[in-house]
């Protein structure tokens, strides 16, 4: 009885991405992820999730729809579950690796010395995060009563307009870090960094948001390949 071609084609298929994960297994084993590229972390966390095929194709999608590793591990499990190759436990494997490195980073002595407030030193950082981003991005810091940075994360990946701008993450991170002031950053991908009326409108938004939850905000910088500006920081020079 002559064997199925497409069936062999199936068991070579599987083969090859068998040998690929054992190949970036093993680098992870020897190296850990400083050495790898941005889609190749979700890459190898999803091996544990989603077992055979190859999750290198869904692991560009998901750097892609979000804008960075950042925003991928943080991004909402209906909106993970909307990109192809994502399932229900593969968003949840995601979802909780994400909220487990918020939490250690909460947690984490001595985060904050080299990130004591500074408008300019934060902004360049901020800048160094999201200015190359393709997609619009919102980004937070928090910090205690004394300035320093407890932890960061990002909120948001998509349109920062009133309607979907991510509150009730912002106050379920602002719980988590027990913070007292934040700063947000947003970025203007391939634009400037100047507001236009959306931001200024959604900043009143969010600046009586905090209020409501006794939270200073510290500035709201926007961001461009060019620079970056803040809002606070505007608001005082006038």
């Amino acid at each position: 009885m002559a064997e199925n071609p497409s069936r062999n084609a199936s068991k070579e298929d599987e083969n090859i991405h068998k040998g690929h994960r054992e190949r970036l297994k093993r680098r992870f084993r020897m190296t850990g992820i400083e050495t790898f590229e941005d889609h190749n972390i979700p890459e190898l966390l999803l091996f544990f999730a989603i077992p055979l095929r190859d999750t290198n194709p869904t692991a560009h999608k998901l750097i892609s729809k979000f804008g960075s590793l950042n925003g991928a591990l943080e991004a909402p499990f209906e909106e993970l579950t909307r990109v192809e190759g994502v399932g229900d436990n593969a968003a949840t494997l995601l979802r909780l690796v994400g909220q487990i490195s918020g939490i250690c980073a909460a947690r984490k002595p001595g985060l904050s010395i080299d990130r004591r407030y500074d408008f300019e030193r934060i902004g360049s950082y901020l800048k160094n995060i999201l200015a190359d981003s393709e997609r619009e991005q919102v980004y937070a810091m928090f910090f205690d009563h004394r300035m320093e940075c407890l932890g960061e994360m990002t909120l948001h990946s998509g349109n920062i307009n009133g309607a979907f701008f991510a509150y009730r993450k912002l106050a379920d991170a602002l719980s988590v870090y027990a913070a007292d002031f934040v700063v947000l950053a947003h970025n203007h991908p391939g634009g400037v960094h100047i507001p236009s009326n959306d931001d200024l409108d959604t900043h009143a938004q969010i600046k009586k948001f905090l209020a409501d939850l006794r939270v200073g905000l510290i500035e709201h910088y926007i961001i461009a390949p060019s620079g970056f500006s803040g809002l606070e920081h505007r608001q005082r020079l006038n």
